[in-house]
Order: C-alpha cells, then sequence, then structure tokens
C-alpha cells in the first residue's frame, strides 16, 4: 500500500479528513488506553462554557477580568485554583509515598534471608549443601502465589520505567486499547460482501494448530436429533475458532485392544470418531451440524463431543470374516477349500487360528500344491464333512482425508440470513448461503437416480443343505454269527419296474362313474360329520362351563381347608414350642 500517496490525497482536504476521523474510534467516546487522549479534547471544548450558569450580576466578591491577559483574579476563581492546587498536591504526594513504599518492600523482599528468590534463604550445611525444605499444601500454594506475585510486581516496575511504544512492542496492546489491524491475503469476495451488521471476530491460531491430521474425539448424537448419523456421511464441525466439514469414521474401543468400526452411531451412548482436521487441543468441546439451513424443521444440532487426541495416523479396523469347507478329512488333519484363492493369501496367513461352527478350533498350517486356494489345517479334535470353517480377521479402515472450511462470508449477501426479514432492504435477498457436501441421498433425490441393490448386500433365505446320513453296514461274517431272531433283513434296491408299473390303468365308463359316485357320497358323509360335530360342541358347552365353575370352587375349598390347616398347626408348633418343644415325650398334666 502506498502511505505517500494516501497522504498526499487527504492533506489538503481538511473537511475530508475530519470526515475520516469520524469513520474511526477516535471520533467516539473513548475507553481503556485512549481515555486520556480524547477526554483532553472534551476538556478543551467544555472549558469555553464555563461560567454560564453564574450569576452575572453578583457583586462584593471582589473578581476581576484582566482583559488583556485573560487572567481571573480574587473572589471564588482563586479559591478554586488554590483547592485544585492543594489536590493535585495531595494526590503527588500519596503517589510518592506509594511508590517509596513499593521500592522498600522489593528491597526488603531483595534483602532478607528468607525472602523469595533470594539465594541466601535456603538452609546451608557444614558441607554447604542445601536442605531441602518440606511445605504443608497451604503454605506451599501461599508460597507460590507469592511467587506470581512478587514476579508481576517486578514486570509492572520494569515497564513503568519503559515509554509507551517499548512497553507495547514486549507487553503488547491492553484490554480495552483500539488497535488497527492489517491483514494480508483477505480474499477479494471478504471485502466485496461485507456487511457491517454482521459481527466478525479475531483470533489467533497457535502454529500445532496450523497442522492437518486425524483428529480422534468422543462424540455422542444429540438425543433431541431425529436420525441416528452414518459413517462417511458429511458432517460441519464447530470447533474451536474453525468451522469446517469433514467425514468421519465412527468407532468403538472394543475390549482395550482395537478400535472397531461402528456403521451407526449407537443409541444413548457414546462413542469415538476420527475425522481429518486441523490438530487442536484435547478436551477442547466441538458441536456438530449437518446443514446451516432455516428450512430444515426439528433440531439442527446433530452431535456433541470433546477431543481426545491428534495423530498422523490412525488404527480403525473392521471386522472380515473368511469362510471355508473340508473336503479331505484325517485324524485331526483336513483340507480346506474355498477360503482363498491363491498360495500367496495362504502364505500371509500361516499360523493364524481358525474355528468350526461347532468350535473346534484349529491353525492353518500350509498351502498345498494342488488345487490352487487350498490348505492343510490341524485341529483339536476330528472335523466332519458338514462342518463350516471360518478365520476371523480384521481389516484396516483409513478415513477420508476431506476439509472443506465454511467460507459463507465469502458469499454474496453474507450474514443477511442472520438479519430479519423486516429489516432487510428491498432489493437486497438473502441467498442460499454457502452450501457444503450434500449426502447421497440428497443428490440421488435431486438428480432422480435410484439407489443401487448389488446383488452380494441383498437378503437372501436361509437354505440349509440336507444331511444324507450313510446306512449301517454290517460284515457279511458277523451277520452269518448272529441268532436267527437278530437276523438283519435286507432287500436289495428294485432295478427293473413291476407289472403295474409298466401298465397304464385307463378306467372305463361304468367305473369313472362309480369314482364320481364315491366322492360324491364321501363329500355328502363329511359334511354331515361337520356338522354333527358343531351342534354337539354347542350342547356340551354348558355342560363343560359348569363343570369349570365346580372344579374353581373346588379348588378355593381346597386352599381355604389348607389354609385352616396350617394355621391350626402353626398354633399347636407354637404352644408346644412355649412347654419346651415338641417331641420331648407326653405333656405332664397340671
Amino acid at each position: 500500500m502506498d502511505y505517500e500517496a494516501l497522504e498526499q490525497k487527504f492533506t489538503g482536504d481538511e473537511e475530508v479528513t475530519e470526515r475520516l476521523k469520524r469513520r474511526f474510534a477516535r471520533g467516539g467516546k473513548a475507553t481503556g488506553a485512549n481515555a486520556e487522549d480524547v477526554g483532553s479534547d472534551d476538556e478543551e471544548d467544555e472549558e469555553g462554557f464555563e461560567g454560564l450558569d453564574e450569576d452575572e450580576d453578583e457583586e462584593g466578591d471582589g473578581e476581576f477580568e484582566d482583559l488583556e491577559t485573560g487572567e481571573k483574579h480574587g473572589g471564588e476563581a482563586e479559591e478554586d485554583k488554590d483547592e485544585q492546587d492543594e489536590e493535585a498536591d495531595l494526590e503527588d504526594e500519596r503517589a510518592k509515598n506509594a511508590k517509596r513504599k513499593e521500592d522498600l518492600r522489593l528491597r526488603f523482599e531483595e534483602e532478607d534471608r528468607e525472602g523469595f528468590l533470594n539465594p541466601k534463604n535456603a538452609n546451608r550445611n557444614a558441607d554447604g549443601t542445601a536442605e531441602e525444605r518440606e511445605f504443608g499444601e497451604d503454605e506451599w500454594y501461599d508460597a507460590q502465589k507469592a511467587l506470581l506475585q512478587k514476579q508481576q510486581d517486578i514486570n509492572r516496575a520494569e515497564f513503568e520505567k519503559l515509554d509507551e511504544h517499548s512497553r507495547i512492542r514486549a507487553e503488547g496492546y491492553k484490554a480495552g486499547t483500539y488497535a488497527r489491524i492489517i491483514l494480508s491475503g483477505v480474499p477479494y469476495e471478504f471485502v466485496e460482501n461485507f456487511n457491517p451488521r454482521f459481527p466478525v471476530l479475531i483470533g489467533g491460531l497457535q502454529p500445532t494448530e496450523e497442522r492437518m491430521g486425524f483428529v480422534h474425539v468422543r462424540i455422542k448424537r444429540h438425543r433431541w436429533h431425529k436420525k441416528i448419523l452414518k459413517t462417511n456421511d458429511p458432517l460441519i464441525f464447530s470447533l474451536g475458532w474453525r468451522r469446517f466439514q469433514s467425514l468421519p469414521i465412527y468407532h468403538i474401543h472394543q475390549e482395550r485392544v482395537r478400535h472397531r468400526m461402528l456403521k451407526y452411531t449407537p443409541e444413548h451412548m457414546h462413542c469415538h470418531a476420527t475425522f481429518w482436521a486441523p490438530l487442536h487441543a484435547p478436551n477442547t468441546g466441538f458441536v456438530a451440524v449437518q446443514s446451516f439451513s432455516n428450512k430444515n424443521p426439528g433440531f439442527r444440532i446433530a452431535a456433541t463431543g470433546t477431543v481426545l487426541s491428534v495423530d498422523e495416523g490412525t488404527e480403525i479396523v473392521k471386522k472380515l470374516k473368511l469362510t471355508g469347507y473340508p473336503y479331505k478329512i484325517f485324524k485331526n488333519t483336513a483340507f480346506v477349500k474355498d477360503m482363498f484363492n491363491s498360495a500367496l493369501e495362504i502364505a500371509k496367513f500361516e499360523g493364524a487360528g481358525i474355528k468350526t461352527v461347532s468350535g473346534v478350533r484349529g491353525q492353518i498350517k500350509k498351502a498345498l500344491s494342488k488345487p490352487e486356494g487350498c490348505f492343510r489345517a490341524t485341529f483339536e479334535d476330528k472335523v466332519l464333512m458338514s462342518d463350516i470353517i471360518f478365520l476371523r480377521a480384521w481389516y484396516p479402515i483409513r478415513p477420508h482425508r476431506f476439509y472443506l472450511p465454511v467460507t459463507e462470508l465469502l458469499e454474496q449477501d453474507a450474514g443477511l440470513g442472520k438479519i430479519n426479514a423486516e429489516d432487510v432492504s428491498d432489493g437486497q435477498k438473502g441467498g442460499e448461503g454457502w452450501q457444503g457436501m450434500r449426502l447421497t441421498g440428497q443428490v440421488r433425490a435431486e438428480q432422480g437416480i435410484p439407489t443401487p441393490k448389488e446383488r452380494n448386500s441383498a437378503y437372501r433365505p436361509i437354505e440349509r443343505q440336507e444331511r444324507h446320513f450313510n446306512p449301517l453296514r454290517v460284515p457279511r461274517k458277523l451277520q452269518a454269527e448272529l441268532p436267527y431272531k437278530s437276523q438283519i433283513s435286507q432287500m436289495k434296491p428294485q432295478k427293473k419296474d413291476t407289472y403295474v408299473q409298466k401298465r397304464a390303468v385307463v378306467p372305463g365308463g361304468e367305473e369313472k362313474q362309480a369314482r364320481r359316485l364315491m366322492q360324491t357320497v364321501m363329500a355328502l358323509r363329511n359334511e354331515k360329520v361337520e356338522k354333527r360335530n358343531k351342534k354337539q360342541a354347542e350342547r356340551r358347552e354348558p355342560h363343560l362351563k359348569k363343570k369349570e365353575e365346580e372344579a374353581e370352587r373346588r379348588r378355593e375349598r381346597e386352599k381355604r381347608e389348607r389354609d385352616q390347616f396350617w394355621a391350626r398347626e402353626g398354633r399347636k408348633r407354637k404352644g408346644w414350642s412355649e412347654d419346651g418343644g415338641a417331641g420331648g415325650g407326653k405333656r405332664r398334666k397340671t
């Protein structure tokens, strides 16, 4: 920026310069460090109005004004001047005394043997070594407070010796001071679409907060948010000074060993999430929303949470289950197929633990030369051909490195969405605002794309293979030794069709009429039997009802008699215990 050209442009025109001054903080009511400068101007403006409220006709006070020099002599003016001088002298004296006391206290702390930060305050042994001093909890806290207070006093005393510019360079600007900031690299759209009615906050970032990495957080879906959150769905985070959109992956710390990926956030409990974003300090809270739009019904805050850690990498895994089937079984060894496709894949899993559905554990040994993808495995017990062998593995998952900062102030009509519609003048139309990544369902609905249906993801009916058991075979030698009653009668399978199977039976006309007549008679008989059964059921219904009532009364009577019996038995046993116990012999007559 050419400052000399600006100075030449505004030096000649005093009116423009005054108008520019009113645009800055100097033209308004000052606070903080600028209060003294602005206040002096106000006092000068008010000096010309002194004496307007006084009675001009008042006489006898001895006051007069020298018109040549402009000085006032005698009367109340001299008395007021003397009082002001006395007050100023008194304040100066108090300030000097306070400064003298502070210097004396600092000198005493430095010269005192037990003063803080004095190298001579430690108790020295004969050999010159220092003995550690044991503080109580309260004493140590007071000592630390005193050390901090002393350091602040020393800093304040040193800063008072510096001029204003040197103190600003060393200490910085105090709170309440107006500061003018020059920003570099600001986008053109920010200035073009700037809305002074929308406040902008300026903050600072640490050097570590400008680095990118994977942020590990603890997150929980808000109980007022209607829908659950899905992994890899875009979410807008308000974290620290930033607002950005990212793709979180939800996971849970399972068995304190691994972070297992979750497809959806669990209900009524916390889970973990990892996403690509600028690094933030742990224990930093955040809020997440799915959209900034005011048109969405319901509660907009989707989730809340805190930052747990930041790292350059992640260790999120997804469960992977491989299945295979035995095709050759020995005693404790089996050859397994349909689990891998090549010997290279088997080599990666040599020594891995496998298990059958029935619970028999085993281990992968070595790949077979032929057929491709088969391997040899050993088990604790002999497995069956109908067993399914599965390998439980874990597949690493890495979050997408997607980071989209929210730049709504760069959009046209920035900030108008925050203002009431009545305050927006004619011709100003609040736009849609900043648009981030949309959900997959929203894109498909807007463009009319049907949801793809993968063949492997569709639900299929469970088809269980029918198990065929081999028949029991008894050796012929053993069959010959069996007695006659225990002989096994085995029929050979029929190989040829019988006479009836070879000939087709074609009924004649009379036979067809006879069969039709028999079917009609049987149908009439069945209908007659059904009606008879219904009538009998209706006739037996009052009798069954009466029997149920009698059974209920019988149960009540038995219960009442049982209660009375045990009540009498209880009174008897209580009397026996008071007389010395039951079973102690015959009771004596008194």
